[in-house]
């Protein structure tokens, strides 16, 4: 079943996915779930809401991205990097973070990537 929603404002789309988000963290348990988070500036807010959330991650979470830029993850234009500051906060385990390992050739981290999906 697909369902839609429409929201007048960009402040209540993000109220939503923000409660859609936690939901997903939370209740993560037996089954596992990711969390795939897109890239660029615009789901920031979210990133730092999450932070400072003190949420505590199910533990079937598991976080990836759908995207990320081939720059070290400590860069600013890293999506990785957007995140940092909510996966410490969560405490979430880097082994529960699919990222893409920049600091690899871009061959062997998108070849890595699609394996660690498998």
């Amino acid at each position: 079943m697909i369902t839609a929603s429409i929201f007048d404002t960009r402040d209540s789309l993000y109220s939503a996915t923000l409660r859609l988000m936690i939901s997903v963290i939370q209740n993560a348990e037996a089954e596992p779930a990711a969390l795939m988070v897109p890239g660029g500036r615009t789901p920031q807010p979210m990133f730092e809401a999450l932070a400072s959330a003190s949420l505590l991650p199910g533990s079937g979470f598991h976080l990836g991205y759908t995207d990320e830029r081939h720059v070290p993850d400590t860069d600013p234009e890293s999506n990785f990097a957007l995140t940092a500051a909510m996966i410490r906060s969560m405490q979430l385990p880097m082994s529960r973070v699919l990222r893409v390992e920049t600091e690899l050739p871009l061959e062997m981290a998108a070849s890595r990537y699609h394996n660690a999906w498998k």
